[in-house]
């Protein structure tokens, strides 16, 4: 199940009113495409994370053997 939260501000333009903004929960149908959308969505981020760990892994490596061949000079 997923969840929306919109915010109203409509109701009045002074920010000191304690009613100007009013949350209001709705919740979005268990519908299938919804839960294949977010398991898309979590492969992308999965795959997102993995690529910026190779990336700092070969920056690393890099470094790594920079400071090995400095250190053999």
């Amino acid at each position: 199940r997923f969840t929306v939260i919109e915010s109203d501000s409509s109701q009045s333009d002074n920010e000191n009113s304690p009613s100007s903004n009013t949350d209001r929960l709705s919740t979005i149908s268990d519908d299938s495409n919804w839960f294949d959308l977010a398991e898309d969505v979590k492969d992308i981020l999965r795959m997102k994370k993995y690529e910026i760990r190779h990336e700092k892994r070969k920056q690393l490596n890099t470094i790594t053997t920079e400071i090995n061949e400095q250190s053999l000079s």
